[in-house]
């Protein structure tokens, strides 16, 4: 994915911005993201809140315009909460709605790990926590063996499975691929299971395991 390399003096995804400009942009950007989480607190739990913060998040944090650390923490502060959600169980069961917040959450924590200020190990962790709150969320709403759900997006890729356990024997485990990269034959990593390894350590109950 192509990308801009600014001149001195100018920022943002087009370079469009000078710095007075840009510094404006970032502020406003983290207000937006301090009016989610303090719009979460007035709001039920529920798909609908999680429906509603993870579209917000999407549209007001931009990693090109968010440049001051203030403003970044603000909406990682959004995000935990957005996450949080997720893992508590409000994506509900696999649909078509709860795979398009999934979409979008997946997109949001995209960009957070392209931002310049992800530098440190508790910011990572942050977006680590993201991304498992995320897959948590999923896999509380999948029935045993169901069809994978992958979610894909520039920086996350996340395949998720509820499969019977014994299938796990000499099984390969790889990121999803884009039909570009199916199509071109583009080789990924892969992490394969013994097969003389015991699956039945990996059942979460009934005989499956995710």
């Amino acid at each position: 994915m192509a990308t801009c390399s600014c001149d001195a003096g100018y920022g943002g995804g087009n370079c469009a911005l000078s710095t007075a400009d840009l510094e404006e942009a970032s502020t406003l950007r983290g207000q937006l993201c301090s009016g989610i989480s303090d719009a979460s607190g007035y709001l039920d739990d529920s798909m609908s809140t999680l429906a509603t913060l993870s579209s917000s998040l999407q549209s007001s944090y931009a990693a090109d315009e968010v440049v001051t650390d203030s403003a970044f923490d603000s909406c990682l502060s959004a995000l935990t909460i957005v996450s949080d959600l997720s893992a508590n169980g409000y994506l509900e069961e696999i649909s078509a709605e709860s795979l398009v917040v999934a979409a979008s959450m997946t997109s949001t924590i995209s960009n957070f790990v392209d931002s310049a200020l992800n530098t440190s190990d508790s910011t990572s962790d942050a977006i680590d926590a993201a991304v498992g709150g995320l897959a948590s969320g999923l896999l509380q709403g999948m029935t045993n063996g169901q069809y994978p759900v992958e979610l894909l997006s520039s920086n996350v890729r996340l395949q998720l499975t509820s499969d019977y356990v014994l299938d796990l024997d000499g099984a390969q485990f790889s990121p999803p691929l884009t039909d570009e990269e199916q199509a071109y034959g583009v080789t990924v990593p892969q992490i394969a299971l013994a097969t003389d390894f015991d699956a039945t350590l990996c059942d979460a109950g009934e005989g499956y395991t995710s």
